[in-house]
């Protein structure tokens, strides 16, 4: 791979959160992904209104503690929803999850090839 491909990973890693999550939503629409659009914005969200209750801006950590929640919450959906026989709802949950581990791993520095969003290389 060319190192500059290496490169824009490592740069992306090293954004803040909140600034990746606007990144990314600009490029899931741009691209159409509606799945992925929703989750970012609800994320984006939740952030927002974390903000707002504690009347100051999340640390990184902060909006990483958030991340994890929410994938747990999913993880738990996930299951409740198997049980009642929707796969229209796991199959949704699944793709939102997805999408909060994907920045999870970014954020903590555990990146791959196939989890960096750079799809020319």
């Amino acid at each position: 791979m060319p190192r500059s491909v290496l490169a824009k990973c490592q740069a992306y890693t090293k954004m803040k959160i909140k600034e990746q999550l606007t990144q990314d939503l600009k490029q899931s629409m741009i691209a159409g992904e509606k799945e992925r659009r929703d989750t970012i914005r609800y994320l984006m969200a939740q952030i927002k209104n974390s903000e707002i209750k504690k009347q100051k801006e999340l640390e990184e950590n902060e909006i990483l503690e958030l991340l994890l929640k929410q994938s747990q919450q999913r993880t738990e959906s996930i299951e409740a929803f198997s049980e009642a026989n929707r796969s229209d709802l796991v199959d949704k949950e699944k793709i939102e999850l997805k999408y909060n581990e994907y920045n999870l791993i970014l954020n903590n520095g555990e990146y791959t090839f196939t989890n960096c969003p750079i799809n020319n290389y």
